[in-house]
């Protein structure tokens, strides 16, 4: 009669929910704060894993954070003076050309007048003393514009150069841009792995 109306069970199952809860890191457990079948309310610490692994990381990151945001101020201090170097170098260049007209001017001068005197020479009107003066003048202006020739080329190279300097500066401050959020993001991870060392209760129950 009791049978009809009872069932028994050595293997007895009850629906519940049921939430798994892993732990995001690996570590040594230091601490457990709850036993089988504890009442828990949402948020309450479960365990605690052993953080100092995770901590020196955190230091680490940050260190390497400090160290990039440092080269970019470098960089940045490196572009503006490559910038400065080319925009001198550019002008000390116009300076030169400027050199070369007045150069040139000079050369075109004494040629004519060496050319008046070679003249007169030759028709008695001038003397030898003149003639060697008005050459020794021409050669003067000539070796003047080749040399302002010389000076203009090496203005330009430095002006080219320089110019090239400021633009691989500039490159390097967004290399160093890059990094600074590479280690940004290193840093937000390490934080990340730090504060998944206490395991929380997700729900109560």
């Amino acid at each position: 009669m009791h049978a009809q109306r009872h069932e028994t069970t050595d293997n007895a199952q009850l629906d519940a929910f049921l939430t798994s809860v892993r732990c995001a890191v690996s570590g040594f457990v230091v601490e457990v704060r709850f036993s089988d079948n504890q009442s828990v309310k949402k948020g309450d610490t479960l365990l605690i894993i052993d953080d100092r692994e995770y901590r020196a990381k955190v230091m680490q990151a940050r260190a390497l954070l400090l160290s990039a945001e440092s080269q970019t101020g470098v960089s940045r201090s490196s572009a503006m003076a490559a910038k400065q170097n080319a925009s001198a170098s550019s002008i000390q260049s116009s300076a030169m050309q400027a050199n070369i007209q007045a150069a040139q001017a000079r050369l075109t001068k004494s040629q004519k007048e060496l050319a008046r005197i070679e003249k007169m020479f030759s028709d008695g009107a001038a003397t030898q003393q003149q003639l060697d003066a008005t050459k020794a003048e021409f050669q003067s202006a000539n070796a003047l514009y080749e040399m302002a020739l010389r000076q203009f080329q090496a203005a330009t190279t430095q002006a080219s150069g320089s110019q090239s300097s400021a633009r691989a500066q500039q490159g390097q401050i967004n290399v160093s841009a890059s990094l600074v959020q590479q280690r940004l993001a290193e840093l937000e991870l390490a934080e990340t792995q730090l504060k998944n060392t206490v395991v929380l209760a997700p729900y109560d129950g």
